[in-house]
């Protein structure tokens, strides 16, 4: 049974959240352990300690307790119910928010696409194929176009090809695209952030970031529920077109816990792009 997000209250909740955000990216260790133990400190069963302060950066590295963050990209704050208890966990991601502060960043400059390459993002798909099942995405080109440029690019790459999907958290979130498999690595390059409308929602396909907006590179994670403390924070660019029951094998061997190392190695064995087939049609944005 898929477990429940739970929704951001008001006051110390709100307040975890925000700052699980802002400390967040690359790795979400930090921000996730402080929005966990929060919720743990003011959840009716009481459990958990009770701390407000991570110890790492959120999405970026180690400590936060379940933001998809990376060393070069992530996300950072939700709370879904862990198994067995009253805490709760946010997304997080990579420890490279130490190594790279904000102030260091400087992404590519912002590509400006030809009508041809437009036209050809619009016209094809992502198929991951997994260890544990083929997922294809659809992407969204019109609301992020350089971002969908560059996943499609370093695909053909096969930058990805035989990773690991290095995170999975129940109820949240499925992170990967790092070729150390730690959360610490990318592409040796950030890109321009390209936030927009696109809600975070089951099935979302959004980059992995440090703290700095335009710290995102190669990883990448998708949505488990609705993730709404995301939204416009990090850049959505994608959508799951088909493949949710691939979704559902892998978050059964995810861990609610800041890292969500998985309980056995899940591959990225292949990303390839091809055209989208005519029965496979443009998913219809989320967002009103």
């Amino acid at each position: 049974m898929r477990r429940r997000v739970l929704t951001a209250g008001t006051g110390l909740a709100a307040a975890l959240i925000g700052a699980a955000l802002a400390c967040s990216q690359p790795d979400a260790t930090a921000g996730v352990n402080a929005l966990v133990q929060g919720r743990e400190s003011q959840s009716p069963a009481g459990a958990g300690s009770g701390s407000a302060a991570g110890s790492a950066a959120a999405p970026a590295a180690t400590a936060v307790a379940g933001a998809p963050a990376a060393s070069t990209s992530a996300p950072a704050a939700a709370t879904a119910a862990a198994p067995g208890s009253a805490a709760a966990v946010a997304p997080a991601a990579g420890a490279q928010d130490g190594a790279a502060p904000p102030n260091t960043i400087t992404p590519r400059p912002a590509e400006k696409l030809t009508t041809r390459e437009s036209e050809e993002l619009a016209g094809v798909v992502a198929e991951l194929r997994t260890s544990q099942g083929t997922v294809i995405i659809d992407f969204l080109p019109e609301k992020a176009p350089n971002t969908v440029k560059n996943f499609v690019d370093l695909a053909r790459r096969k930058f990805y090809d035989g990773t690991k999907i290095h995170r999975v958290i129940p109820g949240m979130f499925i992170q990967g695209g790092d070729p150390t498999g730690t959360g610490d690595g990318g592409p040796g390059y950030y890109i321009p952030a390209e936030f927009n409308d696109e809600p975070h929602v089951r099935g979302t396909v959004s980059m992995a970031r440090l703290r700095h907006p335009d710290s995102a590179g190669s990883q990448f994670f998708i949505c488990l529920a609705p993730l709404p403390y995301l939204d416009g924070g990090y850049t959505a660019f994608g959508r799951v077109l088909s493949g949710d029951e691939v979704l559902d094998r892998i978050e059964k061997l995810g861990r609610a816990t800041p890292q969500g190392t998985p309980t056995e190695t899940i591959t990225l064995e292949q990303v390839l792009i091809r055209p989208r087939s005519p029965a496979e049609r443009p998913t219809a944005s989320r967002h009103p």
